[in-house]
């Protein structure tokens, strides 16, 4: 049904649109109102031409945008594809490759490609000077996933569209200071600490100096923003079974960095082995299945989006 809804309403677009955005999601009670002030931001805005950019607010997976690209009746490539979601630099974006769940993660997106069961649009539709630009937090921070949205939706070509991402934390926000209630769009700077060891021993006087020391780096982002900083240490737990013969004999690490699959899941999820600390279940020189496991934690910390608004967006460096 949804996919029915966007493509009636392509059907509407004006051929003079250059620029095309997709709403991928809904505000789930309790949550902020991310996509409703997405919507309101850019039904305000103007594109390139000075026409405003069409707004598709119905779709839910990358198959539906390109079901709306390819049908819209349009007389050259689209300038400018805009794709709203949540995301963090690990998963990618929030939303599906099809509408029956399959979540556009940088495996799956892998896999599809592989299998060439995503059909990819035409040059008349996006182009080599197309740009995709990705709204979702810190999604530019994955070149290999950025590219992989532009194989899945350009295909394999000489050329792939121009993919823009941004490194840091993307809100939508209502300017409560404005009389006619605006929304604006705040890009918040985000650090990204990881650290090597189980996250449950990390002393507090480790972490109070590592905070510190992230407080400092991100005043120089946005000044002031520091004290007042949002964070979240979050624990990286891999567990496998590997085969392990008398003649490796090489540290933990090694028999990890030689695990194809764990080399796969760390990549698929930016993260290099080497921030992981590893250790087997047995000693080297017996043979057979062993315990590998890897322990690790990043920080995330964020400037918080109360101090943001506080502050003039000219005298931060935040685009506006």
């Amino acid at each position: 049904m949804m996919v029915k809804a966007a493509l009636l309403y392509c059907l509407s677009f004006q051929l003079s649109a250059k620029e095309i955005v997709f709403i991928l999601g809904a505000d789930s009670p309790g949550e902020s109102a991310y996509y409703s002030s997405a919507t309101n931001f850019y039904r305000n805005q103007h594109g390139s031409s000075d026409a405003a950019p069409v707004l598709v607010t119905t779709a839910r997976s990358l198959a539906e945008v390109r079901e709306v690209l390819l049908r819209a009746d349009h007389d050259e490539p689209w300038g400018v594809v805009t794709l709203v979601a949540h995301g963090t630099p690990w998963r990618g974006m929030k939303t599906n490759i099809f509408h029956d769940g399959t979540s556009a993660t940088l495996e799956n997106i892998e896999q599809v490609l592989a299998t060439g069961e995503f059909s990819p649009l035409q040059d008349s539709e996006i182009s080599s000077s197309t740009i995709i630009r990705i709204e979702s937090c810190g999604v530019g921070r994955r070149p290999d996933y950025t590219r992989a949205i532009a194989l899945l939706l350009a295909g394999k070509r000489e050329k792939l569209p121009i993919v823009e991402a941004s490194s840091d934390f993307v809100a939508f926000v209502i300017d409560e200071n404005e009389a006619s209630r605006i929304a604006k769009k705040i890009e918040l700077p985000v650090l990204i600490r990881t650290l090597r060891g189980d996250a449950k021993k990390l002393d507090s006087k480790s972490l109070s100096a590592i905070l510190d020391d992230m407080r400092k780096e991100l005043d120089k982002k946005m000044p002031g923003s520091g004290s007042s900083a949002i964070w979240v240490l979050s624990p990286i737990n891999i567990h496998a079974r590997v085969t392990v013969t008398s003649s490796f004999r090489q540290s933990a690490v090694s028999v990890a960095r030689k695990n194809e699959a764990i080399r796969n899941l760390a990549r698929i999820n930016g993260l290099d082995i080497n921030d992981v600390d590893w250790g087997l279940g047995a000693s080297l020189a017996t043979d057979g299945a062993q315990d590998l496991d890897g322990h690790g934690a990043f920080i995330l910390m964020r400037a918080n989006l109360d101090h943001a608004n506080s502050i003039k967006l000219s005298d931060t460096g935040i685009p506006k």
